[in-house]
């Protein structure tokens, strides 16, 4: 390779003066040495054995046992290849080499000074040396364990890994970069492309590697003594420390680590960084240092609530939403982050394992030492800025000030948890009084040998409540909803409706609009409303539910996330999928964020999101979010308990549609099973049985399922009404049944007035009605009314194409029956 003129920069060739730097090195070339510079675009991997690289290198194509494959990236003194030992074993490596014209004796020290590093550490979070040598022209160079991981923040983003689990992995980092410093080495150049993330046995693994600038903190390693002239940046500027920034050794120490680590965090966190990349990069070397040194980041979450657009996209990756994500962000975790990236070394942390223990200590609820700054260290700062106007009768007055407004507030506060408590300890004291006195009806003294059921037992208890607690509104309005709530579970919602109506409104009168009471009054009778089949009036409590909710108790309360989620679920059984869909996911990132993502709420979301997909056709997404529902469920309720049913149901619905009949047998008999030790008559029990019923007939299994459509029918009749959805919908199925069956007038006498009540109760776009609409037309065929079957048959095509796209289940039978019915009409 020519050597460069005189006037151009011997590492990139670009034309420089003579005032760039003492180096000949241009300002360019000076800025982010760090092994960050990814190849350019469109460059191309050399080919083995022809002596060429991207970086015009003229590197050979084998170094002792190792073929060169490629280049995995550039750093200021050397090239990381992609290489392939052939002896004594076979493996994939990454091979470092020095740069070609970079082989001064300074930067050769510098060279062996990292692999002398890497060699003498041993730990599972940093990529280990397993080799070292020279090549023919004196190049020293070192192999490396290869790394197959990508970058911590891509890992994270690409994964949508929460803020815990962010947490966790920037703890690996931590703990790897605390081993290079007991090694005696510091880093300086931490940032995300050199904090890999692999996966090892299925959970992922930070990797620290490029120790390339690091310096010697100990006596014991050679080359300790090497120095970094002030007119080169060694590192990469965004997450560079203001001492590193200025150049001297001297002041480099374990804390500027911390700083790099604190900038990495701000990033994992906000999704953004301290200095972004275009305030930086594009300025001079002089106005970079003056940045570093002289301005402070904000924190990261006041940095998140100035974005816009990109907050939700942020939000998203972390499996939240602006909002939830801010309020994440606020207190401790901007604390930690803005204590590491403190601009004076000694208010930081003193090494990485001060800064993990404090995330620690935030991700186990204890305070955290980084905490608020004293108002001390506030007043100091504030004196420094406006010295001529400051003063120390001022300071101390605002302090006095502040003193007495916390003080008076703590009181009133402590005054109003006390009432409260008051309060609650004299209604639970009264309602524990009022169930004593009415479970005493079955005592053997008062019942007199007679069995009183419980139904007798919450009758006399409602009547109760109406006459003996009149002067007692507020726990009149506690123990209706109580007793309504019960009768509702129990599937008796007539009784229910007026419990539940009259204390809403006792709660709204005597507590307000917005308490937390009144809007648990409105969930409950929007749940009642949903089985009575009232979807529109399910959903106006719903929206007016999550309307006070986020305004009094906030987007976090338990009852604000049931409301969001409940809403959704009316969505979806009226039609409305893509409104539902998006209501489902909003509900699902909130309970995620609040409760968990295995807390009962969450799986709840997971399960109905499921039953959407189901719903829409698009079942290789919801067969596995029914498996995690069912699973979690099962874990923290147990196998009995209705929300599994539910789970257990779904799941052999979908495994019937993917033609799994087999395994949908044996589940939804499982399900029939449970739901009959719950309660024969409850609508859980019915729906699985009518499903199973459905099963059998797709497995020929016809007087089995005759007798199990028959069983749910009649019981749903008694139950919950003639024109409940699911009562058409096990009407429909038997009438489909009779007519596989030939059983023609039979299946007339159910699918005629089953369509006059779906035509009156479902929205003429849904599954209920499209699947209805096929099992009419299809009698209207066999009945010999081929003409009026045509147009029922294409609007149920439509409906189904519409609500489950063109290949769901439905909707192909659906097409079928059009086939048939052409069949039908030829002569």
């Amino acid at each position: 390779m020519p050597a460069p003129a005189e006037t151009s920069c011997p590492r990139c060739g670009a034309p420089r003066t003579a005032s760039d730097s003492s180096t000949g090195v241009c300002p360019r070339c000076l800025i982010g040495v760090g092994l960050d510079e990814s190849l350019a675009d469109g460059a191309q991997t050399p080919e083995p054995g022809t002596g060429t690289s991207p970086f015009h290198l003229d590197a050979p194509a084998e170094i002792g046992p190792y073929r060169l494959l490629k280049p995995l990236g550039e750093g200021g003194m050397g090239v990381v290849y992609l290489a392939e030992q052939t002896e004594p074993i076979r493996r994939r490596v990454a091979l470092k080499l020095i740069k070609l014209g970079m082989d001064t004796t300074r930067v050769i020290a510098r060279f062996d000074l990292e692999r002398q590093t890497l060699a003498l550490m041993r730990h599972p979070n940093i990529a280990g040396v397993l080799d070292a040598g020279v090549t023919r022209d004196g190049r020293p160079y070192f192999v490396m364990e290869l790394v197959d991981g990508v970058p911590i923040t891509d890992y994270c983003d690409t994964n949508c890994v929460d803020l815990r689990g962010r947490l966790d992995l920037f703890l690996q980092a931590c703990d790897a970069i605390q081993h290079a410093h007991q090694k005696g080495m510091i880093h300086r150049d931490v940032k995300p492309s050199n904090l890999l993330v692999t996966e090892e046995d299925g959970r992922p693994m930070v990797k620290a590697i490029d120790f390339g600038i690091a310096r010697a903190i100990g006596s014991h390693t050679r080359g300790a003594t090497l120095s970094t002239g002030r007119d080169v940046l060694l590192g990469t500027p965004e997450f560079m420390s203001p001492e590193q920034a200025g150049g001297t050794d001297r002041e480099v120490d374990t804390r500027t680590d911390v700083y790099a680590l604190g900038a990495v965090l701000y990033q994992l966190l906000a999704g953004v960084l301290p200095f972004d990349r275009g305030g930086l990069r594009g300025l001079d070397l002089a106005e970079i240092r003056r940045r570093i040194q002289e301005e402070d980041p904000p924190s990261p979450g006041s940095r998140l609530a100035a974005l816009e657009e990109e907050a939700t996209s942020i939000a998203t990756a972390r499996g939240s939403t602006p909002s939830v994500l801010r309020r994440a962000l606020r207190g401790d975790l901007d604390w930690i982050v803005m204590k590491a990236l403190e601009r004076e070394p000694s208010r930081r942390y003193g090494s990485p394992r001060e800064l993990a223990a404090d995330i620690l200590r935030h991700l186990e609820g204890r305070p955290v030492l980084a905490g608020p700054p004293s108002l001390g260290y506030r007043l100091g700062k504030f004196v420094r800025r406006h010295r001529a106007g400051a003063a120390a009768v001022a300071a101390l007055a605002v302090f006095l000030v502040v003193l007495a407004v916390m003080q008076a507030a703590q009181a009133r506060r402590l005054a109003r948890e006390r009432d409260r408590a008051n309060r609650e300890s004299e209604a639970a004291s009264a309602v524990s009084r009022f169930l004593v006195d009415l479970f005493e009806l079955s005592s053997p003294e008062k019942a007199r040998g007679e069995t009183i059921p419980a139904r007798e037992i919450l009758d006399r208890g409602a009547a109760r409540i109406e006459n003996d607690l009149a002067d007692q509104p507020e726990l009149q309005a506690r123990l209706m909803g109580t007793v309504g709530s019960v009768y509702k579970k129990m599937g008796l919602f007539a009784d229910a409706e007026p419990l539940l109506q009259r204390s809403g409104d006792l709660n709204a009168r005597l507590l307000g609009e917005d308490h937390p009471d009144t809007i648990g009054s409105l969930l409950q009778m929007a749940d009642l409303r949903f089985s009575q089949g009232k979807l529109a009036e399910a959903e106006e409590a719903l929206r007016d539910a999550a309307t006070r909710g986020r305004r009094g108790l906030g987007e976090s309360h338990p009852d604000t996330l049931s409301a969001l989620a409940d809403l959704a679920v009316i969505l979806h059984f009226q039609g409305r999928m893509d409104e539902a869909e998006a209501q489902y996911r909003e509900a699902l990132a909130l309970r995620t964020a609040h409760l968990g993502a295995d807390a009962p709420g969450t799986l709840e979301t997971v399960n109905n999101l499921a039953t959407l997909y189901y719903a829409s056709g698009r079942l290789t997404e919801a067969e596995p979010l029914l498996r995690r529902a069912l699973e979690g469920r099962r874990r923290n309720l147990g196998h009995d308990h209705p929300e599994s049913l539910d789970s257990l149901i779904n799941l052999a619905v979908i495994l019937q549609t993917l033609a799994r009949l087999e395994e949908a047998e044996a589940y939804s008999r499982e399900a029939v099973e449970i739901g009959r030790r719950i309660r024969p008559d409850h609508p859980k029990t019915l729906v699985s049985l009518n499903n199973l019923a459905s099963i059998l007939e797709s497995r020929d299994k016809l007087p089995e399922a005759e007798e199990a459509y028959r069983e749910a029918l009649d019981t749903l009749r008694r139950t919950v009404g003639e024109e409940h959805a699911d009562t058409l919908t096990t009407a429909g199925n038997l009438g489909d049944l009779y007519l596989n069956m030939g059983r023609l007038e039979e299946a007339g006498d159910l699918l005629v007035p089953m369509m006059e009540a779906v035509r009156r109760t479902q929205p003429p776009v849904h599954l209920v009605t499209g699947y209805s609409l096929r099992k009419y037309g299809r009698w209207l065929a066999h009945s010999g009314r081929l003409d009026e079957a045509l147009p029922v048959l294409t609007e149920a095509e439509r409906v189904l194409t519409l609500v489950a796209g063109p290949d769901h289940l439905h909707t192909r039978r659906a097409r079928e029956a059009l086939a048939e019915l052409e069949g039908l009409r030829r002569p």
